[in-house]
């Protein structure tokens, strides 16, 4: 997020949107600081249903799984809900990317392995899996660790119809990944655990403990998902923070956070030094492509060996035997099903209710078509081959799908007004996306909102070649690229020559790691 991001700026920007009053307002991608979001929720365990209230507090990022908020509960009607507390702080993960190309690629790499849409964006059963697996593992956290902090609770699933996904409100946890550390012992050592070491403790530590979180995975019947945890994926490390209130000794306060995968894994497409062994390990088991499939069976043996850890529990468990099992029947899956999908009447139904349920989320279909989607065969094959039309698919099952596109597609063609309109909201859409992500400042927003022609050859060209926000912003910002040339000649000659600047700068740089937990208050006053 650049750091003259302004949330009023944003505000304006989606007032110009509503208050073109369209037919069909173009979706958003993500919220910004201060906006109040309204989900009808269901509690994980049990699950009770309720109506959450919460506001943004700060956007902290998004992957491939899905994007993350700080926001503070402010109401909660129906339920209780145990964990949702009205004026307390959370994270919701709502399970779609803020980034075109990453949902882009997410997608394909998905229907390449289950022939269907990215099932935890847009199935309630897969959405469900997720927060019921994490809830379980905790309790074998607890079991296998000493305590249920090692892993972050989760406490409602939602649909948030305004991105089209489903999500989860998770507990917020106040971390940081590891303090930086000498370590002379880089080369010399090497099964040494973290209390035998005297340098990188806190690094040993972690991977210690994310080993051991792997086995407490495969030994509950969820391997697939013990991949999240992988140290040499090389990308799993920020999957656990080290709670700020817990620095008693290195291992104190380590806890797992994410238990969404992102990306499958097939077999012809690593993407990690680990993914090689995990390939053979899932080709092992009969499972070519992997995501997120876990053991049931196992899962249920782990549970009744510690038959009084669980017993609480035993609710959620009933309930992930039979979300886990409905979700998977309704994909193609070709891998799993194989020519099952010939014979078996019941799967094709529950394949096509959960296409029909995915077009519904997503906004391709409203409620009244996707009625007559379910009862008509030869409504719904036409309706799936529309889809495969290059670059026109997703807007001709919108036209015929959806009632208020139809209606919206209709008044561009007849109404100059309404065409203006449209354009104005389309490009206050446009530059809201490239305002969140330092593709223009203030002045490029005021700049393009005025003159409508320059900002359409901008969003052509360069905006359409996926280049870096600076880069594009270089491009396209006259005043922005001479300051960051003289930036880049001035700052060199001045960090050389002027030793109050160099004094200033560093300071910052300590200041930002001790506010970050990388450096203790010893440390830091040391460092200075």
């Amino acid at each position: 997020m650049p750091e003259e991001y302004d949330a009023k700026q944003c505000d304006r920007l989606r007032s110009i949107i509503e208050g073109a009053e369209l037919h069909h307002p173009p979706r958003p991608t993500r919220y910004d600081p201060g906006q109040q979001l309204e989900f009808d929720v269901t509690g994980v365990h049990p699950a009770v249903a309720g109506r959450a209230t919460l506001v943004v507090e700060r956007f902290v990022g998004g992957g491939f799984a899905g994007q993350v908020y700080r926001a503070r509960l402010t109401a909660l009607d129906g339920g209780p809900i145990p964990g949702l507390e009205p004026g307390a702080v959370y994270a919701v993960k709502i399970l779609v990317p803020p980034s075109r190309f990453s949902q882009f690629f997410r997608d394909a790499i998905y229907r390449v392995g289950y022939q269907c849409p990215f099932a935890a964006q847009v199935n309630a059963g897969a959405a469900r899996t997720g927060v019921l697996w994490q809830k379980l593992i905790r309790r074998g956290a607890q079991i296998r660790f000493g305590s249920e902090r090692c892993v972050a609770d989760t406490y409602a699933t939602f649909l948030d119809p305004e991105l089209g996904a489903f999500g989860e409100i998770n507990e917020w946890v106040d971390g940081r990944n590891w303090r930086f550390e000498i370590d002379d012992e880089v080369t010399g050592r090497r099964k040494r655990s973290a209390a035998e070491s005297a340098s990188s403790r806190e690094y040993l530590a972690k991977k210690e403990f994310m080993a051991a979180l792997v086995r407490l995975f495969h030994d509950m019947g969820a391997p697939e998902l013990a991949r999240q945890y992988e140290w040499w994926t090389a990308k799993s490390q920020p999957n656990v923070l080290k709670r700020l209130d817990a620095d008693a000794t290195p291992e104190e306060g380590l806890t797992a956070l994410d238990f969404r995968a992102g990306l499958a894994l097939l077999p012809f497409l690593p993407m990690s030094p680990a993914d090689f062994k995990l390939i053979v390990k899932g080709m092992a088991r009969g499972d070519l492509v992997q995501f997120d499939r876990g053991d049931l069976g196992r899962l249920r043996a782990f549970c009744a060996e510690h038959e009084a850890a669980f017993a609480d529990l035993m609710p959620a468990l009933e309930e992930l035997e039979q979300a886990d099992p409905a979700y998977r029947r309704a994909q193609p899956d070709l891998l799993h099903h194989g020519l099952r999908l010939m014979y078996d009447g019941g799967l094709r139904r529950a394949v096509k209710a959960g296409f029909i349920e995915a077009w519904r989320v997503k906004g391709r279909a409203d409620e009244a078509h996707a009625a007559r989607l379910g009862a008509s065969s030869l409504r719904f094959w036409l309706f799936f081959v529309l889809g495969v039309v290059p670059f026109l698919g997703t807007g001709l099952r919108k036209l015929w799908g959806a009632s208020s596109f139809a209606r919206h597609v209709a008044a561009l063609f007849t109404s100059l007004g309404y065409l203006a309109r449209a354009l104005r909201a389309s490009r206050a859409q446009c530059l809201l996306a490239w305002y969140r992500t330092g593709k223009v400042g203030e002045g490029g927003v005021e700049f393009f909102l005025r003159h409508p022609v320059l900002h359409f050859v901008t969003r052509i060209v360069p905006g359409l070649l996926p280049l870096p926000p600076k880069w594009h912003r270089f491009l396209t910002d006259p005043k922005f690229a001479a300051r960051s040339i003289a930036g880049a000649v001035v700052y060199p000659v001045r960090f050389y020559r002027d030793a109050a600047f160099r004094v200033e700068w560093l300071t910052g740089e300590i200041e930002a790691g001790a506010r970050e937990g990388m450096l203790t208050p010893d440390e830091r006053q040391h460092i200075l």
